[in-house]
């Protein structure tokens, strides 16, 4: 009735531990973290929209959810606050921060278009 476990079915069941603060269950996806952080999102560049409230557990997570929910052409890449600042870790985002989303892309300021980015480059390589 009951079948006998395997050298790696006790493995496994010694790397999962029931404790509080031990590993991670073996069905939540790698870099998961407990706490979920509320944030807000708005596309690179675009600060006439609104921004949009998203839940996350770690930056993979949130750079998906961001691409569907800004519905961006391209998949986003890069997190910057909302100073301009990459955001490389999760440990560095805030509960109810305000982060740009890019798709690769450097961080745009407010009022600073794709367009006028390559004037200035082009005219600053003249000079």
């Amino acid at each position: 009735m009951y079948r006998q476990l395997n050298k790696l079915d006790v493995m496994s069941l010694q790397s999962v531990s029931t404790s509080r603060g031990g590993s991670r269950p073996p069905h939540l996806p790698a870099g998961y973290t407990k706490h979920a952080l509320p944030v807000y999102i708005t596309r690179n560049g675009d600060f006439s929209s609104s921004a949009v409230r998203v839940v996350a557990h770690n930056l993979d997570v949130l750079l998906e959810t961001a691409t569907s929910r800004l519905n961006l052409p391209v998949a986003a890449r890069r997190v910057y606050s909302s100073s301009g600042v990459e955001l490389v870790s999760w440990g560095e985002v805030i509960r109810d921060q305000a982060l740009v989303v890019s798709s690769g892309e450097a961080f745009m300021r407010k009022g600073q278009s794709k367009k006028n980015k390559w004037l200035h480059r082009k005219v600053e390589n003249e000079k």
